[in-house]
């Protein structure tokens, strides 16, 4: 995933930050280990949001992107089914479900994610999808060949 000033790589056994050199190849300029496995990524300004197998939200501080700092977690309902996609937006987080429910967290207070709501999507659509962060709070959903 970019971001204007650096990378990120959900790696095997870390995140890791890169930044750019002085031909613009990619130098990694910070890690934080023992987060590895992540099947979801996203970040605005300060945040990321790692998604975690088998059902766990991961909030990484990057203040300073050379040592990324796990800030706190939350477990999702195994339920809903495999987090398949997450949006990042100011204090918004959103996290979608291979079930097809829409989760959307609080991050007001980064070491304590709090879940506002869930929304779920109509039952004929397929399992995959993706969630993308708007404006003022918007969010967008496509699953599979539809948006809802």
């Amino acid at each position: 995933m970019s971001t204007p000033d650096y990378d990120l790589v959900a790696g095997r056994d870390a995140l890791i930050v890169l930044g750019f050199g002085v031909e613009g190849e990619p130098v990694e300029i910070g890690r934080l280990p023992g987060v590895g496995g992540a099947v979801a990524l996203a970040a605005d300004q300060d945040l990321a949001l790692l998604a975690l197998p088998p059902d766990s939200v991961l909030v990484v501080g990057l203040e300073s992107p050379a040592e990324p700092e796990a800030l706190g977690g939350l477990a999702v309902d195994p339920g809903a089914g495999p987090i398949v996609s997450l949006a990042l937006q100011g204090e918004r987080g959103y996290l979608l479900t291979g079930g097809g429910r829409l989760d959307i967290l609080d991050l007001a207070i980064p070491w304590e994610p709090e879940l506002l709501g869930s929304w779920r999507s109509p039952p004929d659509t397929h399992d995959r999808g993706f969630v993308a962060a708007g404006e003022a709070g918007a969010a967008y959903v496509t699953r599979g060949q539809k948006g809802v």
